[in-house]
Parts: structure tokens; C-alpha cells; sequence
């Protein structure tokens, strides 16, 4: 009975502790070569392909990709990746995760986790950063 309570309480405590974090976006900015179509279509596929992330939709105006990501236990949200061209012909690509709050994302922020897979499949975290230059 007493291990029983004591689970409801830490249970009513990171619920607590989750509603009163909220979801804070989490968001990365690359800059890449080439132009805004190719990379739209990329950031597509790996969206595709990638765990987790269903529901993609591409909007043209202005250029992004948007996803729910739904992982068990507890974590569900939303990425959104949108493309601007640079003023020197090349691609700024801004990767937004939210979450809603939830006992586990008080415990853990997933926000950065959701960023990281989409930049992984791209191949954009690399250790010379060939590809992508982080702002």
C-alpha cells in the first residue's frame, strides 16, 4: 500500500513538474550547399525513413517539412524543418522540435533527440562539419 502511494506521488510530481516546464522548442540552423529544392527533398526522405516520425507533409510557401514524432513512453511532438536560400547561393536549414509535456519529458528533454535524428540521416553532424556549418 505504501510503495503504491509513493508511485502515485512521484507520479503527480513529474506530471507537476512537466506542466510547469512546458515545451520548450529546441532548434538547430545549418547552412549546406546547393539550392532550397534539393534539400527539401532530402530532409523529406530522411523524415520517411527515419523512426519515430509520421504524418510528413511539405509545404512550398515557405519552403518546410513537417512531422509528428511519437515515440513510446510518453513522448510525442513535432519537427519542423524549413529552408531559406542564403545570400550566398547556398541553404539555411532551421530544424524546430517541440514536445507536449509529459512525466517523461520532465524528466529528460527530448527536443535535442528529435533535431539530432533528422540531422543524422542527412549526415550533417560530422567532425569536420564538411557538409553543414552550424550559426
Amino acid at each position: 500500500m505504501v510503495s503504491t502511494l509513493t508511485g502515485i506521488l512521484i507520479g503527480a510530481v513529474l506530471v507537476v513538474v512537466a506542466l510547469i516546464r512546458g515545451s520548450q522548442p529546441y532548434e538547430e540552423t545549418f547552412a549546406v550547399p546547393s539550392g532550397p529544392d534539393e534539400w527539401l527533398q532530402k530532409c523529406h526522405d530522411a523524415l520517411e525513413g527515419a523512426p519515430h516520425f509520421s504524418d510528413l507533409k511539405v509545404y512550398d510557401d515557405p519552403l518546410q517539412v513537417r512531422a509528428r514524432y511519437r515515440r513510446r513512453p510518453g513522448v510525442w511532438g513535432r519537427l519542423t524543418v524549413t529552408l531559406r536560400t542564403d545570400s550566398t547561393s547556398s541553404t539555411r536549414i532551421t530544424a524546430r522540435a517541440t514536445v507536449a509535456p509529459t512525466p517523461f519529458t520532465a524528466i529528460r528533454r527530448p527536443e535535442p533527440e528529435i533535431v539530432g535524428q533528422l540531422t543524422r540521416q542527412l549526415g550533417l553532424h560530422q567532425p569536420h562539419r564538411s557538409l553543414a556549418t552550424r550559426w
